[in-house]
């Protein structure tokens, strides 16, 4: 609906990381531990999430996964 915005971890055929390892030791999934950082930087959300994109989409090419962060922009 208008005015809303949806991020989701993965876009759609995709599997979104819990972790980069059995040996990961960072609780959060691939996705929340880019996206909340920068979000608390007082990014704006469009910002955040793009950056986000560009991060997890790295992150998950060390480890050979394919994870490319989607959204839907109706603000």
């Amino acid at each position: 609906p208008k005015g809303t915005f949806v991020v989701f971890s993965a876009s759609p055929g995709q599997t979104a990381l819990d972790r980069l390892s059995d040996g990961d030791g960072n609780p959060n999934s691939v996705f929340t531990r880019v996206f909340v950082p920068l979000v608390r930087q007082g990014l704006s959300l469009q910002d955040a999430v793009k950056a986000t994109q560009s991060q997890v989409v790295k992150l998950a090419r060390t480890v050979d996964h394919d994870q490319q962060p989607a959204y839907i922009d109706e603000m």
